[in-house]
């Protein structure tokens, strides 16, 4: 396809997704509307000027999302679960944004029914309308419409596989216009590799003269390193794409992830195995942001009685500060309620041999050293609010492994246990909702390091309603 045809298609794409999204949000609000107002009643609301604006937010937002989230480039070689999986996140954080929104706007339109309504809506219509998109678009290629011509350089395993691929799977629509490669002499060639073109030095003068799209080279890095930035520089003039087959390195984990970036002008290959600097950890970072300034204004009383209730029986200070350990290792000033008596820190080491965890942590579960007003903050977790302020700052985001003491980082021996200060602390983490302190230290770095693997916005959704619940019944806390 032809780049102004593609560029006309994506245009189309954007409009039905933007009216896919007012159509779901009009459907949400006529199925959440109470069974005592009518259609017509509905249709005579008189919607204030912040309700338009709010419309309008929202549409830029959700179009913006769809953008960053690389909904609209091609998908000819992506998978449909990749694709599936990228439309549910986007539609988990846009309505995420919508509720956060909702509560910023005052709207009383935005009620939790309704924006699981509508997550449902947009998400089973965008999901259908791009199956049914692949569909089409398969069935186009199948017949010949819509194809892309490639010219394989390399005539080694990799490239066989490939050839297979593409010969077997006629809904990609790639035509394969031959191979180019040094090693082909005699008659050593597989028979599928055919036909041959020519050599690596006549690249130049065959992609000059051939109808092509793109270039998919198959070559040995090491020893084809120049030709290879040859056949880069060819292709950029003559604008064809260029794919590369190949297996840089050997991952010691099947967890760890590649994507290719660029550092100002220079591309850079990236392996990550955590989440990644990318639109859905700068939404996470939103939601921080909103709900930790929410949360303190919301939870201000609740600040003031407990300071007060600290003030009064066990006197100053009222907050415990220590030194934390927090993302990629930076040192950070924690802030809780304090608990304990004002000389805790320096009786620490006399209470060591109680220690009932199985690391270099220290917890026990009566421990002599917390008030009786220590406790109670304990068990409601009240004493853990004040991190809110660390949440504002970014030292600390609302999920995220639990912050260490300085002493107990220093008592880790295994290195991947020290993978969890790869992300950001946070006020919840499986941990907390899994028993925190009836578990064990090993079994609480692995969860930290699935957490980390599985991460996702909608994960920390589920630890947050979890947590609460958690809470209120007090559930291992010690």
């Amino acid at each position: 396809m032809i780049r102004s045809d593609r560029s006309l298609m994506l245009r189309g794409f954007k409009v039905a997704d933007m009216a896919t999204v007012g159509l779901s949000f009009v459907l949400s609000l006529l199925i959440d509307l109470r069974k005592d107002i009518s259609f017509s009643s509905f249709l005579s609301v008189d919607f204030k000027v912040k309700h338009f604006l709010l419309a309008g937010i929202l549409i830029l937002v959700w179009h913006c999302i769809f953008s960053l989230a690389g909904l609209y480039q091609s998908k000819r070689i992506g998978s449909v679960a990749r694709e599936i999986a990228d439309i549910l996140k986007c539609t988990a954080a846009g309505s995420l944004i919508m509720i956060v929104l909702g509560c910023a706007f005052g709207s009383n339109l935005l009620t939790r029914s309704f924006v699981t309504t509508f997550w449902l809506s947009i998400s089973i219509t965008m999901i259908l309308g791009r199956i049914a998109l692949r569909n089409i678009l398969s069935v186009l290629r199948v017949r010949g419409i819509n194809r892309r011509f490639i010219l394989i350089v390399g005539t080694g395993s990799r490239a066989q596989s490939f050839y297979d691929v593409i010969r077997r799977r006629k809904d990609l629509g790639y035509s394969v216009v031959g191979f180019i490669d040094d090693n082909m002499d005699g008659g050593a060639q597989p028979p599928a590799l055919s036909p041959v073109l020519g050599c690596l030095d006549e690249l130049p003068e065959i992609i000059s003269n051939i109808v092509l799209d793109e270039i998919v080279v198959s070559l040995p890095i090491k020893s084809h390193y120049e030709k290879m930035e040859e056949i880069i520089y060819h292709c950029e003039r003559l604008g064809i794409i260029v794919r590369v087959l190949t297996d840089l390195f050997t991952m010691s984990s099947a967890s760890t992830k590649s994507r290719l970036d660029m550092l100002g002008e220079i591309p850079v290959l990236s392996f990550y195995s955590g989440p990644y600097e990318n639109l859905h950890i700068a939404m996470k970072r939103s939601l921080d942001l909103v709900f930790s300034v929410f949360l303190l204004a919301l939870l201000s009383p609740l600040f003031v009685l407990a300071a007060v209730s600290i003030r009064l029986t066990m006197g100053n200070p009222v907050f415990f500060v220590q030194d934390r350990v927090g993302h990629n290792k930076r040192i950070f000033k924690i802030i809780k309620f304090r608990t304990m008596v004002e000389n805790a820190e320096a009786l620490l080491p006399s209470l060591r041999h109680l220690n009932e965890t199985d690391g270099p942590t220290f917890k026990i579960r009566d421990d002599p050293r917390v008030t009786r007003l220590g406790k109670l903050l304990r068990r409601t977790s009240i004493d853990e609010l004040p991190q809110l302020i660390n949440v504002l700052k970014g030292e600390m985001s609302l999920v995220g492994p639990r912050p260490l003491p300085i002493q107990d980082y220093n008592g880790f021996s295994v290195d991947w246990q020290k993978k969890r200060f790869s992300v950001k602390p946070g006020l919840t983490c499986s941990w907390q909702i899994e028993g925190r302190s009836d578990i064990g230290f090993s079994r609480w770095m692995e969860m930290d390091m699935e957490y980390i693997e599985k991460w996702s916005l909608w994960l920390d959704l589920k630890i947050i309603l979890k947590t609460i619940s958690v809470v209120m019944t007090g559930k291992g806390a010690a």
